[in-house]
């Protein structure tokens, strides 16, 4: 009997070493698989961000090749009649089609007075004063590159868009007046709302200072405007200041889902665009 027990303590700590082992490389590999996992998940969230970015990016770059167009045809013409103005406007509806954000284009005046605009349906509706708009303040100041402002509402609609403009100069240099666009935030929403994302998939975009343009999906409570970021977003970027994205996850308090996170920065307009998709997507 002592014989037997002196065998068989040799052969229970080989296999206990045995099983320990492949426990422990069970471990590891389940690890790198975890890792492996995690890594791609994080690809694809990034990758997610920057091609949304990307495309809403052309559509504002599209929109301001407009804006260039139409200040430069108004410019050179500097139309005074009517029919000069109606046919302007037409050729403008028209061009207005081809971007997938834009809902009409106007001019006003270097005093404000908006005179022209593509939502003039009839000659009877009022023209609006914009002098204290922030994108006309600022073009009248002498800001010559292209103005962004809002989330604002227009004065011709209650719902909520930016506004894309551009100073318009005579000949001499002087101010003759601004060319803007209106692009809703629900067009951006709808926009995003077509990206696959997953069922619990999040697309937002913000203005540099935090403030919400559009939401997929949307959220009654808190809506265009608030700049309710989330506090891992505010560490991150106080931590490391800088960089033009941050990958994170997190719990949301609005649902209680579990997501992956990327903050991404345009690269040549001041807003964020946020995609989160769910841990379990």
């Amino acid at each position: 009997m002592k014989a037997r027990g002196r065998g068989w303590a040799p052969q229970f700590g080989v296999a206990w070493l045995a099983t320990a082992l492949l426990v422990a490389l069970c471990t590891y590999v389940a690890w790198g698989q975890r890792q492996d996992s995690r890594q791609r998940a994080e690809s694809n969230v990034r990758n997610s961000a920057v091609l949304l970015a990307e495309q809403v990016e052309h559509a504002f770059d599209q929109a301001d090749a407009l804006l260039r167009s139409v200040g430069f045809r108004y410019a050179f013409t500097h139309p005074t009649g009517e029919l000069e103005l109606q046919q302007l406007a037409a050729e403008v509806r028209h061009d207005v089609t081809a971007n997938p954000f834009v809902k009409r284009i106007g001019i006003v005046d270097q005093d404000g007075l908006n005179f022209f605009n593509t939502g003039f349906t009839d000659e009877r509706m009022p023209r609006p004063n914009v002098a204290e708009r922030d994108y006309f303040r600022r073009a009248k100041a002498g800001q010559t590159d292209l103005i962004f402002d809002g989330p604002l509402q227009p004065k011709l609609s209650p719902e909520w868009s930016i506004v894309l403009a551009r100073r318009i100069d005579r000949g001499d240099g002087s101010f003759l007046g601004v060319v803007f666009a209106v692009v809703p935030v629900s067009a951006i929403g709808e926009f995003f709302a077509r990206a696959d994302l997953g069922p619990s998939g999040v697309a937002n975009l913000r203005t540099a200072d935090f403030a919400q343009v559009a939401r997929m999906p949307e959220l009654q409570a808190s809506g265009t405007g608030n700049r309710n970021v989330s506090q891992t977003v505010r560490d991150l970027m106080q931590a490391r200041p800088g960089l033009d994205h941050y990958v994170y996850r997190t719990v949301a308090p609005i649902d209680g889902v579990e997501r992956l996170y990327t903050y991404q920065k345009l690269r040549h307009s001041p807003f964020w665009m946020t995609v989160g998709q769910s841990s379990d997507d």
